[in-house]
This record gives structure tokens, sequence and C-alpha cells, in this order.
């Protein structure tokens, strides 16, 4: 398997609703063998994706900085506003609501090939629905593989 740095770039809220689950300075969301598939992180004005997919056990960027590096992958950002589409499936909805505070209103990584998705009611990763949880620190809310 390749090797894939964090960006430098990236920083991370130091809390987070994620599909009902609230984060307080978790560094990443998930972790599939110690690396984190999706990255979001404080911008400016808006919230930074950086989105890896895994093909032939390789992972490769998805998305860079908002930036798409597969053509039917979409990517809406305006001031505190982040929504990316797979075709026609948006496969993230989220918001800036606070100084440092990130809000994930939708995710749905199954597009990826991620068994990864949920709402403002949940998060269902594999066939495990969490919701209405609150996590205070650590490297990952949740580690796969």
């Amino acid at each position: 398997m390749n090797k894939i740095t964090i960006p430098t770039e990236y920083k991370e809220y130091s809390k987070v609703n994620l599909c009902s689950n609230k984060l307080e300075n978790v560094k990443y969301f998930f972790g599939i063998n110690d690396f984190p598939p999706l990255l979001i992180g404080r911008g400016v004005n808006t919230p930074i994706c950086w989105l890896y997919v895994k093909n032939n056990n390789t992972w490769s960027r998805a998305i860079s900085a908002n930036n798409s590096t597969i053509p039917f992958i979409q990517i809406f950002a305006s001031l505190n506003k982040l929504i990316i589409q797979f075709g026609s499936e948006v496969i993230l909805d989220s918001c800036v609501i606070g100084d440092n505070e990130l809000m994930v209103n939708r995710l749905n990584l199954k597009p990826v090939g991620l068994l990864i998705e949920g709402d403002s009611t949940g998060l269902t990763v594999g066939s495990q629905r969490i919701s209405d949880n609150t996590i205070k620190g650590g490297r990952f809310f949740i580690g796969l593989g």
C-alpha cells in the first residue's frame, strides 16, 4: 500500500457535529488501518475537504483542498457551506456553525466505496448505527480495519 501523508494545510475543527454525534478535539472522523480517508478542515470562510479512495489496494486523492481529481465529483463551496456531489448524489453536506465548529448534516461515502452514511439523526458505519454520542479527545472517532 502506498504511503499518503496528511496535507500540511489541514487544520481540524475543535468541535464537530457529525450526523448527531458531538466530537470535541478529535483529530479525524474515521481511520481505516490508521489512515483517514476523509478530512474536513478549517478554511478561511468555508470548510476544506480531502477525500481519498482506494483502488487495487492503493489510496489516491479524489478531492484535494476542495478540488476534484475525478470529473463526476462536483464541489460547491460558499461562505460557510460545503456540499459535495458524486454525480447527482450528495455525498457531503456541511457548514460552519461557530468560530471553530463544523456541522456535517449529511454524509454518504457509499458512491466512493466506503460503507459510511449518515444524516442529522445518526451515522451508519457498515451495519452499525451510531447516534447522539459525545466524544472528547482522540485520534479517530471510529477506527476500522
